[in-house]
C-alpha cells in the first residue's frame, strides 16, 4: 500500500468500526466528530459519514471544508479540493441521498472502468464503516484533497483559500430544514395541527350554515364566548413556547451537523 494515499490507509484501518446498540456510544465514532471540530455532539446518532471522511483527512494533515458547521454535511465536499473528471483511488466521492442538502460521502478504493463501477469505503453505512460498490455515474462528483497544513479550508477548482472570510449564507426555506432535520419536523407538525383546527372550524361553520350540526356549533360558540380571554391567552402562550422550543431544536440541529444552511444549491 506504498502508493495508497495516507487518508485512504487511515480509512481502511477503521474498517468494521460500528455503532454500539443501546445508549452507549462508540468512542472511535465520537472521536470522528471531535476531529472535525464538533466536540458538542454527545451521541453517534448524528449522521457521521462526513465525520469519518473528515477525520481521516484531518489526521493526515489535510484541511477540512469551511465553515466548521458545514463539514458534517456530505455535500460540503462538492466544493472541496480539486475536481476530477473521473474517479481514482483515494479520491472523495459524493452521492445524493434524498433531496438537497442531504447526501453521502466516502473514499474510492479502486476503479473498474470496464464495468463502470467504483469500490469504496464509507462510514455510517448500516451503522458501520464498510466497503461498497457504486456505478461511476451515480456520484454527484469526485474530488481530490488539497494540499494543506491541517487548517480548515474550502477549495473551489484548483484555488486553495485557507482561513478565508466566508460570506453570510443565504436564507433557506423551512422545507429545506425539515428535509434533513429530525427535530425541525416538530414545527411542521405544529403547523399541520393548526391547519387541522382551522379546517374543522371552517367545516363546522359551513355545516351550520346549511342547517346541520347547529346545536353542536351553538354549544361551541357559547363555550368560546364564555372563555374567550382564557382561550386566547392559553393559545398565545402555547404558541410562543412551541416556537421557542422548535427554534432551539433547529439551532441544535445546525450545531450537531444534522442541518447546515447552504447559501447555494449543490445539486
Amino acid at each position: 500500500m506504498a502508493d495508497t494515499p495516507a487518508w485512504l490507509q487511515k480509512a481502511v484501518e477503521h474498517l468494521g468500526t460500528a455503532e454500539i446498540d443501546g445508549r452507549a456510544d462508540n468512542p472511535v465514532i465520537m472521536q470522528f466528530y471531535k476531529d472535525c471540530g464538533h466536540q458538542a455532539i454527545e451521541h453517534e446518532e448524528t449522521a457521521w459519514c462526513a465525520a469519518f471522511v473528515g477525520s481521516c483527512l484531518k489526521r493526515c494533515g489535510k484541511p477540512l471544508p469551511l465553515p466548521v458547521d458545514w463539514n458534517l454535511m456530505a455535500r460540503s465536499y462538492l466544493k472541496y479540493g480539486v475536481p476530477l473528471s473521473k474517479p481514482r483511488p483515494g479520491c472523495i466521492a459524493i452521492w445524493p441521498r434524498g433531496k438537497p442538502p442531504s447526501g453521502h460521502v466516502g473514499f474510492v478504493v479502486s476503479v473498474d472502468e470496464v464495468k463502470g463501477t467504483v469500490r469504496t469505503i464509507e462510514g455510517n453505512v448500516s451503522n458501520r464503516v464498510k466497503y461498497g460498490n457504486h456505478k461511476i455515474s451515480d456520484a454527484l462528483g469526485y474530488r481530490w484533497p488539497p494540499e494543506g497544513n491541517g487548517k480548515t479550508a474550502i477549495v473551489t477548482n484548483t484555488t486553495v483559500t485557507t482561513n478565508a472570510h466566508v460570506p453570510a449564507t443565504a436564507k433557506t426555506t423551512v422545507a429545506e430544514v425539515v428535509a434533513v432535520s429530525r427535530k425541525a419536523k416538530t414545527l411542521s407538525r405544529f403547523k399541520a395541527a393548526l391547519h387541522s383546527i382551522w379546517l374543522s372550524l371552517g367545516i363546522g361553520s359551513f355545516l351550520e350554515w346549511l342547517g346541520f350540526a347547529r346545536s353542536t356549533m351553538d354549544q361551541v360558540g357559547q363555550f368560546v364566548q364564555q372563555h374567550a380571554i382564557v382561550l386566547i391567552i392559553t393559545g398565545a402562550i402555547l404558541t410562543v413556547i412551541t416556537i421557542k422550543y422548535v427554534l432551539a431544536l433547529m439551532r441544535e440541529d445546525v450545531t450537531q451537523g444534522r442541518y447546515t444552511p447552504s447559501g447555494e444549491k449543490t445539486a
